[in-house]
């Protein structure tokens, strides 16, 4: 099926044969389609619905309660999500009794393309999709140039990417590329697409957003993963590290013309002094102000490293002359707040472009800003030693557990049945 898109792998050869993964998404929707078509159709939609009345088609007592709200199909479509949300919540099974057929095309399609965006997530749509013709083809009589799932896919994809999400994303192409595609890409953005050197290995090809150290057996057989496809540019972007072992993590200066296969008989490193030449010529003209070219953190110590490629022609010629360079920048820099983290420790980073920083979370606590004066384009990278495995993700900074707790010292709780201090009496000196 074209319009599904080619990231997504069919159960059969009908929609019967995925039901079996559809599960409650369908079930549930199903019903939230039923409820509109009684609320549209003034409780009339070919049958009853049972809410507590006397059984004969009205809904007695329980009327008002089920009476749509007068602001429109937008908050009808949320009653009737929230409260069948609730319903299930509360282990309520409410009775349905309709015809056997159903015409969907009595129900106002923008109603319909609101409670399905409830659904969410590419798998669930495709799911969805897969169900009927009406959610998953496009229909002739409907204003929209794809299906029903198609523009909930898009209208997803738009409220939820950014712009430099939107500059990674594929464009959409009729036939070839689908929102259902585009949304399951947007899904799985943070990926390590670029592996540098002989250690580094997805340990399943399906499951790119994590690496594992592989066959090394010292602490200098070092390896890198790149997130290489998500460029950061402009505004703020926070992802999290679920480390095992004592990786680091940090941002890099995204270079395309570094050969993979070049690396893949040795160890690898941003900060190796012998593949600096590499990184030189791979300097862009967008790389704004060429203050920080790779910055990471080690969570085994909890300190902080930083380079500086771009050699100006003066240090060249010193270099001719015999002269050893180092490229600027520091190696186990300290700076405040910094913290070392252990197995299972899940490491979160800031990088704002507003104002320039690179801040470190562990476990949602905030440790503070690990370096300034960053500008330009960057991408996530990870190194791995052996031993070490890594997983990135994007998350929600703005979680209510994630709380910012600078300056915040934690109370010791009182231990239950403690001896209690007692009042009005003094030592002696």
């Amino acid at each position: 099926m074209t319009v599904l898109g080619d990231d997504f792998q069919e159960g059969g050869d009908g929609p019967f044969d995925v039901l079996p993964m559809v599960g409650t998404v369908i079930a549930l929707l199903a019903f939230v389609v039923m409820m509109a078509l009684a609320y549209v159709g003034n409780g009339t939609a070919g049958g009853t619905v049972d809410s507590g009345g006397d059984g004969d088609g009205s809904a007695g007592e329980g009327a008002a309660a089920l009476s749509p709200p007068e602001d429109g199909a937008a908050a009808l479509a949320d009653e009737i999500a929230w409260g069948i949300a609730y319903e299930i919540r509360m282990g309520i099974s409410p009775s349905l009794s309709l015809a056997p057929t159903v015409d969907l095309s009595r129900i106002d399609t923008s109603l319909v393309i609101h409670i399905t965006s409830f659904v969410g997530e590419s798998h669930e749509l495709l799911n969805l999709a897969l169900t009927c013709k009406s959610f998953g083809s496009k229909q002739p009589d409907s204003a929209l140039n794809w299906s029903l799932v198609e523009e909930v896919a898009r209208q997803t994809v738009c409220s939820r990417a950014n712009d430099d999400e939107m500059s990674c994303l594929p464009r959409y192409v009729s036939g070839t590329t689908t929102w259902l595609s585009i949304l399951h890409r947007h899904e799985n953005l943070l990926q390590f697409d670029v592996l540098l050197g002989k250690y580094v290995r997805h340990p399943r090809v399906e499951d790119k957003a994590t690496v594992v150290n592989y066959y090394g057996t010292c602490h200098s057989d070092v390896s890198t993963a790149v997130s290489s496809s998500y460029i950061m540019r402009t505004g703020s972007h926070y992802v999290e590290f679920h480390i095992t072992g004592s990786p680091c993590m940090g941002i890099v200066r995204p270079m395309p013309g570094l050969n993979a296969l070049a690396y893949s008989y040795e160890e690898f490193d941003f900060f190796d002094d012998m593949l600096y030449h590499d990184f030189l010529v791979e300097i862009a003209e967008d790389w704004e102000n060429d203050n920080v070219h790779a910055c990471s953190y080690s969570s085994s110590s909890g300190v902080m490293s930083w380079r500086n490629w771009n050699w100006d022609e003066y240090d060249l010629l010193r270099e001719e002359m015999g002269h050893d360079l180092m490229p600027m920048g520091r190696l186990g820099e300290r700076w405040e707040g910094m913290e070392g983290c252990e197995t299972g420790d899940t490491v979160g980073m800031l990088l704002n472009f507003d104002e320039g920083t690179l801040t470190v979370y562990k476990n949602k606590r905030r440790l503070g800003v690990m370096k300034e004066g960053l500008s330009g384009p960057y991408c996530w990278y990870v190194d791995v030693s052996p031993s070490d495995r890594i997983t990135i993700k994007k998350a929600n900074l703005n979680a209510p557990n994630n709380i910012d707790t600078r300056g915040i010292k934690a109370e010791k709780p009182r231990k239950k049945g403690g001896k209690k201090k007692k009042k009005g009496k003094k030592k002696k000196k």
